[in-house]
């Protein structure tokens, strides 16, 4: 007995330090190294990898991508998630046809940076034979679309082939490695795998990746004969980018065609496979052409049979020797050309040919050439939001060669543009024919550049775009001239004053946001022209109504024959000559506006002459003589005032002492001065121009450029002036009839008096009137911003409740995180109790059975005393095991009944708190409502 107590103390010694060497190495391994997480360790560690391969997994996951992809990578939202689509755009637009590639279940190109989704449904055949459906109807609307699978992506693309809305468009189709079907027991492990937790998948595919570049996860893919480091280097990438959990939510849904949806694709099919594939055996493509061309399944002797037609529809299977799962990755010579080739004489489509490509891209490319292409390419393509309430987009002019800015690049970027507007003079350095298949509408609306469009061009391009909203209310409209300022800026500006009633400031504001530097200060000072036109056209017309009013009613009255009524017809006859004199005192005042307006022109255009040092002495000249020009026009228009203020007054003293006669003399005679002051005028005008032209000749692009909307200004002024003249020649007309016709009576003097008293009550009126509109617009506008402030105050309180909510959310998270923590550190401390007693009972175990051989060789007498001891300690042993087990399982069962408690209390805590701050937030959002005074409308935040 003592021998076997002391073998037990030197056996039980022994193993307590081979438990801390264990422990000690474990803690090293698990906790030491930084640069790997928990799990891979654990992972490793079970599956008996080496320390290599993890920095090398590292090390490709740390790889970026190719800058083809990179560049070229969308994130588009399809169905209530984000997508990511890599579309590279070809520079011919839709003359060639759109060519759609869709990968299979993992390991390859471009898979695994889409959004993930926790429900099982989104991965499922149908819903991306949906997603698939829905870009090519509503996103790329290409007249010719060819699609390019691999692997289970075959039968997503068969699924989208078969579908009749697609059928339209779709001129090929191209299926590499596809599979046929799924037998029973692949489709019961589908079922099983929903339930198998993603750490055991995850250290599954971690043994699966044992021996690194020459692992079986590599080498299902490439096959054991490929020796390439590059390719097994990006397969082994591509394998480690796909996510487990996504992974077994795509296996789950997969669903496979059968041969009633092969039998609806009706355009041609090519089928590539590898010779030594495992995955997706090369037999199973020939299943596929019979299901193509509705023969038995399995009976290829009847391909001798097959028509050539449908031998050119649906021709043999191409199987590439010595390749395994991905022929396109390592023998990407031989199926290029074999695709290209079926495409091109097979599908009939030329335009992939590389002479017919090269042929199109070289016969026009000077006609995409820009001037000033070094400033072009310095400004930015399209504002990033709309301008201001409005829906427009105003951008540069597109080149057909860039690729970041040319229509096939617009069609893919923008989804919510559906017009463009350019409004360009020339043919633009793009083809706009590439808009014809697609959801973009071209418009063209000629307008000049360097001169600020007039009012009928303003009214035009208001038309057009109110026509694009009748059509779609909620499209945007992207507008351009040439690098989208100027003139996209007037427009847009003007349709958001005279359409949307935004204020001129407002309406510069906004544009000047979103594309600085905004408009230039001419064609701002050309708006507010605009408006002064406007308010005096309202005037004259006002001047206008109130002469013909007062003629009319001088026409009425009956005029006597005797002395004392001519006298008074004499008298009727100088107050519509003070009238008449009144209207060009006000004709006058406009004029005035207008050369101060011209003067402000003038006054810019110097500015910005005496910037450019290399054209001063021919800026002076210009300047001089439009100088002395304007001295001229107003000397001319002075003397011209002068004589006819005389003429009036000589009309008025003789009007008293001569007759009628003398009276009509004296106003032919005012006539004849007038046309001669306007002959002068017209002659000072045409020397001024002529001296201009002459001086002008040696000046610089710019110069001329500015001395022409001088040009066009004083233009507008003679042009308004005339007008004015015409309107004076009438007036004048009309006294002419009128004192031709027979003599009536006139009224008596005190119904003239009277009707002058109703008119000026009526002006009395209307100028209250105005001024109580005024009073009426400020309560409005305090109105509108005590509103403003409001809903200012409101959007705070919203903003301050979303980052409560935030907050909770994040402590909910770090509160799930920690659970999961802890809960799995007790798991592990629970196996790892387990073990410890699994591991003393068998020391146990063995120590009673070596006790019991030694009991055997004694003596027969003292066996059965020997039996009986070592059967009561067994005994005892296994109940003190057992009591052991089932105190650590309700320890563990404790602990994580009181976690779980105090996790929900903490979240009661959390909805508790949320709760209160969103009655909080409601209460003062009634609060902010109840101190609103007014019903304004509302306004965007």
């Amino acid at each position: 007995m003592p021998s076997i107590a002391n073998s037990l103390d030197v056996s039980s010694g022994t193993t307590i330090l081979a438990l801390s060497l264990l422990a000690t190495i474990s803690y090293y391994y698990l906790f030491n190294d930084k640069r790997f997480t928990l799990s891979e360790r654990l992972y490793f560690l079970i599956c008996k990898r080496n320390i290599q391969e993890a920095l090398l997994e590292h090390e490709l996951l740390e790889e970026a991508e190719p800058e083809i992809i990179s560049e070229n990578t969308q994130f588009v939202e399809i169905n209530d998630h984000k997508l990511r689509i890599v579309h590279i755009i070809h520079e011919l637009g839709s003359k060639v046809p759109l060519i759609v590639f869709i990968h299979g279940l993992g390991g390859q190109v471009c898979c695994g940076k889409s959004e993930v989704t926790k429900d099982w449904e989104s991965y499922t055949t149908a819903s991306l034979v949906d997603d698939v459906k829905k870009l090519l109807l509503d996103r790329y609307k290409y007249p010719a679309t060819v699609i390019v699978a691999h692997s289970y992506g075959c039968a997503v693309a068969s699924f989208v082939a078969a579908s009749p809305e697609i059928q339209a468009s779709l001129k090929g189709l191209v299926l590499i490695a596809p599979k046929e079907h799924i037998n029973e027991t692949q489709k019961r492990n589908q079922n099983k795998l929903r339930w198998i937790p993603d750490w055991l998948f995850n250290c599954a595919r971690t043994a699966d990746r044992k021996g690194g570049l020459h692992s079986k996860s590599v080498d299902r893919f490439l096959g054991t004969e490929i020796s390439d480091v590059d390719i097994r280097r990006s397969q082994l990438r591509w394998n480690l980018q796909s996510r487990s959990s996504v992974y077994k939510r795509f296996v789950r849904g997969a669903s496979f065609p059968d041969k009633s949806i092969y039998g609806k694709i009706n355009v041609g099919v090519l089928l590539i496979g590898g010779g030594l594939d495992t995955i997706t055996p090369s037999t199973d493509m020939s299943v596929i052409r019979n299901h193509l061309l509705g023969l038995d399944p399995h009976d290829n002797s009847q391909w001798d049979e097959v028509a050539p037609s449908d031998n050119i529809r649906v021709p043999v299977p191409y199987v590439i020797p010595d390749v395994g799962h991905v022929p396109m990755v390592v023998h990407p010579e031989l199926v290029n050309p074999v695709i290209s080739d079926f495409l091109i004489k097979n599908c009939g489509l030329n335009t992939l040919s590389g002479a017919w490509q090269i042929l199109h891209k070289t016969k026009g490319e000077n006609k995409w050439d820009l001037k000033n292409y070094a400033k072009w390419a310095s400004i930015a393509n399209i504002t990033n939001e709309p301008i201001g309430p409005s829906l427009f987009r105003a951008m540069k002019v597109m080149r057909q060669t860039d690729t970041a800015h040319c229509p096939s690049a617009l069609l893919a970027k923008y989804p919510e543009i559906r017009f463009i507007i350019d409004i360009s003079n020339d043919t633009p350095p793009y083809r706009a024919t590439d808009f014809e298949h697609s959801r973009i509408e071209y418009i063209k609306f000629k307008t000049v550049s360097k001169i600020p469009p007039t009012r009928e061009e303003v009214a035009k391009f208001n038309e057009i775009a109110a026509s694009c909203w009748e059509k779609n209310p909620d499209a945007q409209v992207a507008v351009h001239c040439h690098y989208g300022f100027n003139r996209t800026g007037f427009f847009i500006c003007c349709y958001m004053i005279e359409r949307l009633g935004i204020a001129v400031p407002d309406a510069l504001r906004y544009f000047k946001d979103v594309r600085p530097p905004g408009i230039r200060q001419v064609f701002c000072v050309n708006i507010a022209n605009l408006e002064i036109i406007a308010k005096q056209t309202s005037e004259l017309e006002q001047l206008r109504q109130q002469l013909s009013e007062s003629i009319t009613s001088q026409l009425s009255i009956s005029e006597s024959n005797n002395d004392d009524d001519r006298n008074e017809t004499k008298q009727a006859l100088l107050r519509l000559e003070a009238q008449n004199k009144e209207t060009l005192s006000t004709l006058a005042e406009k004029e005035a506006l207008l050369e101060k307006t011209e003067q402000r022109l003038q006054e810019l255009t110097e500015k910005m002459n005496r910037e450019k040092e290399e054209a001063a002495q021919a800026l002076q000249a210009a300047q001089a003589a439009a100088q002395a020009a304007a001295a001229e026009k107003a000397v001319a228009d002075a003397k011209a005032e002068t004589e006819a203020k005389a003429a009036a007054e000589a009309l008025e003293t003789a009007s008293t002492k001569s007759t009628e006669q003398d009276l009509y003399n004296q106003l032919a005679e005012k006539d004849k001065l007038l046309q001669e002051q306007q002959a002068e005028l017209e002659e000072l005008k045409s020397q001024w121009e002529a001296e201009r032209a002459e001086l002008s000749k040696p000046a610089l692009e710019q110069v001329t450029a500015q001395l022409e909307e001088l040009k066009e200004t004083n233009k507008a002024a003679v042009e308004r002036l005339t007008e004015k003249e015409n309107e004076l020649a009438e007036l004048r007309s009309q006294l002419n009839r009128r004192d031709r016709k027979p003599k009536q009576s006139l009224s008596k003097e005190q119904e003239q008096q009277r009707r002058l008293n109703r008119l000026t009550m009526d002006l009395e009126n209307d100028r209250l009137l105005i001024q109580k509109l005024d009073e009426l617009n400020e309560q409005l506008e305090t109105q509108k911003q005590k509103h403003e402030t409001i809903l200012q105050s409101h959007a705070k309180a919203l903003a301050e409740k979303d980052h409560v909510l935030f907050q909770h959310q994040k402590s909910l998270k770090q509160l799930k995180m920690s659970h999961d923590n802890a809960t799995k550190s007790l798991e592990q401390g629970h196996l790892h109790q387990l073990k410890k007693l699994q591991l003393q009972h068998e020391k146990a175990l063995d120590d009673l059975k070596k006790r019991l051989a030694q009991a055997e060789r004694q003596a027969k007498s003292a066996v059965n005393d020997e039996l009986d001891q070592i059967l009561v300690e067994f005994e005892q042993s296994q109940h003190n095991h057992s009591a052991e087990v089932a105190s650590l399982q309700q320890s563990y069962e404790t602990q994580i009944s009181k976690m779980r408690l105090g996790q929900q209390a903490e979240i009661r805590n959390l909805i508790g708190g949320s709760s209160s701050s969103g009655s909080s937030d409601n209460s003062a959002a009634s609060k902010l409502k109840n101190n609103a005074k007014f019903n304004w409308p509302p306004v965007a935040v």
